[in-house]
C-alpha cells in the first residue's frame, strides 16, 4: 500500500527537484549507456530552482564553482540540452522540433515521466538508484575492473580505455569512480568530456585552478601551475571522448589538436612524482600521447563487447529471459556490443513487448536470421543494417558510429575504402589478405589505411589457433556499404 501510494504521487505533479534529476538520470542511463555526470546534475538542479547560468555555480561548495558562466552555457547546457532532447524525442515525450532548453525544462520533464512510467516504477522498487546509477546495470568484467584496480594503484598515470563507439568505456570509468577502493585512493574525481568545439585545456584549468586564470596567465604558467595542483593535491581525473580533439595526420601519427593539453600530458608523464591519476576513454588508440621515454606510464585497455554470459545476466537484470535461443541469437548477431543490447532490452522491455521476448523476435527475427545467413553463395546482397531494426539503435548508429566514420574520411580516405572492402567479407581474413585488397596502392599506403581501421578501434580481432583474423563489427557492415 505504502509503494501504491509512493508511486502515485510520483505520478502526480508533486515531483522534487532530486526525484526529476534522478529520473531524467536513470533515463539517460538507459538510452546512453552512461548516467548523467555530477555536473550535469549540478546544472539540472540550478536550472529546475530557477536561478541564471551565472548563478548556479556561484557558492563554494558548488561542483561548478570553478567553471565560468560562458563554460556553463555554451558547453555543458548546450550538450546537456541536446542529449536530453534526443532522449526524450526517443520516449515521444517532445513534439515534432520540439527541443529542451533552460525554460521549458521541467515542462518537458513532467511530460516524460508521463510516457516512460516504467522508470518511476523502477525508482519505487530500487530506492538506492541514486546511490550508484552505475551498478544498477552493470554486469561482468570483473577481471578488466580488478587489473584497472592494480594499474591505478601502480606507477602506471594515464590509463586509456580504448574501443569502437558504444562499447562501454564511459560506463566503465564511471564503474572504476564508483569503487569503494578507488574512492578511498582518490577521494576526489574531476569528469571532463571533450567535444570538438571546446578546448579541453580551458575547462581543464577552469576545473583545476580558477575560472579567470586561462585570460590571466600564459600558457606555460598554467601548465605548470596543473602539474602543481594535480602533485600538492591527488585526484582521478577522468578525460572522456578525447578523440573528439585527437588528429590522424597523413603518416598514420595520432596528435592532438589541443597543444596545451598535449603538453600538458607531457608534463604529467614526465614530472618526477605524481599521486594523481588519468583516465582516458577514446575510439582511437591513445599511445601517440605518451612521450618514447616514459610509455610504460600509459597503459592501455582495449574494451571489447560482453561474452554471452555477461550479456545473458544483462537481459535479466531487464527482467527478460526466455528457454528459447532467442537471446543468445541476438548477443551473437550484435556481436554483445552492450549499447546495443542495452537498446533492444530497453524496448523489449517497454510497450508494446512488456519483456516478451517472442514478441520482440515475431517482429526483427526475420531481419536477425538474413544477417545470420549473409552472405548467400551466388547471390549479390548488401550487409544487413542490423541498427534499422530498432529505433533507438539507429539513433545510436546516426549519433555516434557514423561521426566516426565521418572522421576518419576526413584524415584517411584510403581507410573508409578498405573498410568497404571488408565490409563484403562474410569472414575474418588476415593482416595480409587485408593489404592485398589494395594492390593498386603502394605497400606503404596500404599499410597505413590498415593501421588506421586498427587506431580507430573500427576491427574485431579473432584468434584461431595460431592465426589472428579481422573483421567488420556487425554494426558497421551495413552503415559502411551504404557510405
Amino acid at each position: 500500500m505504502i509503494a501504491t501510494v509512493e508511486r502515485d504521487r510520483i505520478m502526480g505533479e508533486e515531483q522534487s527537484i532530486e526525484e526529476l534529476i534522478d529520473f531524467i538520470d536513470r533515463l539517460v542511463f538507459k538510452m546512453r549507456g552512461c548516467p548523467l555526470s555530477h555536473l550535469e546534475k549540478e546544472l539540472l538542479r540550478g536550472v529546475l530552482q530557477g536561478k541564471r547560468y551565472s548563478e548556479i555555480g556561484d557558492y563554494l561548495d558548488s561542483p561548478l564553482y570553478y567553471y565560468s558562466t560562458e563554460y556553463i552555457s555554451r558547453y555543458l547546457a548546450y550538450n546537456l540540452w541536446k542529449t536530453l532532447t534526443q532522449v526524450l524525442q526517443s520516449i515521444s515525450a517532445l513534439q515534432p522540433l520540439e527541443k529542451v532548453h533552460k525554460r521549458n525544462l521541467r515542462e518537458c520533464l513532467q511530460r516524460a515521466i508521463k510516457c516512460a512510467r516504467w522508470d518511476w516504477a523502477d525508482r519505487v522498487e530500487n530506492q538506492n538508484f541514486a546511490e550508484n546509477t552505475v551498478l544498477d546495470y552493470w554486469v561482468g568484467r570483473e577481471s578488466l575492473i580488478a587489473d584497472c584496480q592494480k594499474t591505478l594503484a601502480s606507477d602506471t598515470r594515464v590509463i586509456g580505455l580504448v574501443g569502437m563507439a558504444g562499447v562501454g568505456k564511459t560506463a566503465l570509468a564511471n564503474r572504476l569512480t564508483s569503487d569503494r577502493v578507488v574512492r578511498k585512493t582518490f577521494p576526489q574525481v574531476h569528469w571532463l568530456r571533450c567535444q570538438n568545439e571546446t578546448s579541453i585545456f580551458e575547462a581543464l584549468v577552469s576545473l583545476l585552478l580558477d575560472k579567470t586564470a586561462i585570460h590571466q596567465y600564459k600558457s606555460s604558467y598554467l601548465v605548470e601551475a596543473l602539474i602543481e595542483q594535480l602533485r600538492s593535491q591527488p585526484c582521478l581525473l577522468i578525460i572522456d571522448r578525447i578523440e573528439a580533439i585527437l588528429h590522424l595526420d597523413a603518416a598514420g601519427h595520432t596528435h592532438c589538436c589541443d597543444r596545451d593539453l598535449e603538453e600538458f600530458f607531457i608534463q604529467f608523464l614526465t614530472t618526477k612524482t605524481m599521486p594523481s591519476r588519468i583516465v582516458m576513454t577514446s575510439q582511437i588508440d591513445l599511445r601517440a600521447i605518451a612521450c618514447d621515454r616514459h610509455w610504460q606510464r600509459l597503459h592501455i585497455y582495449e574494451v571489447l563487447g560482453l561474452t554471452e554470459d555477461e550479456a545473458l545476466q544483462l537481459f535479466r537484470l531487464w527482467g527478460i529471459t526466455t528457454t528459447e535461443p532467442y537471446l543468445q541469437r541476438l548477443i551473437e548477431a550484435y556481436a554483445g556490443h552492450p549499447l546495443a543490447l542495452c537498446a533492444i532490452a530497453s524496448e523489449i522491455h517497454q510497450p508494446p513487448y512488456q519483456g516478451n521476448i517472442a514478441a520482440y523476435w515475431s517482429n526483427y527475427g526475420s531481419e536477425i536470421e538474413t544477417a545470420e545467413q549473409w552472405p548467400q553463395p551466388g547471390k549479390m546482397t548488401s550487409p544487413p543494417r542490423l541498427e534499422r531494426y530498432s529505433l533507438r539503435l539507429a539513433d545510436l548508429v546516426q549519433t555516434r558510429i557514423e561521426n566516426s566514420l565521418n572522421q576518419l574520411q576526413q584524415t584517411s580516405p584510403l581507410a573508409v575504402e578498405l573498410l568497404c572492402l571488408g565490409a563484403k567479407q562474410a569472414q575474418g581474413c588476415d593482416r595480409a589478405a587485408w593489404l592485398s585488397w589494395l594492390r593498386d596502392r603502394s605497400p606503404d599506403e596500404a599499410l597505413l589505411a590498415f593501421q588506421a581501421l586498427q587506431r580507430y578501434c573500427l576491427l574485431q580481432k579473432d584468434q584461431q589457433g595460431d592465426r589472428l583474423l579481422y573483421r567488420v563489427h556487425p554494426l558497421l557492415l551495413g552503415v559502411v556499404n551504404s557510405s
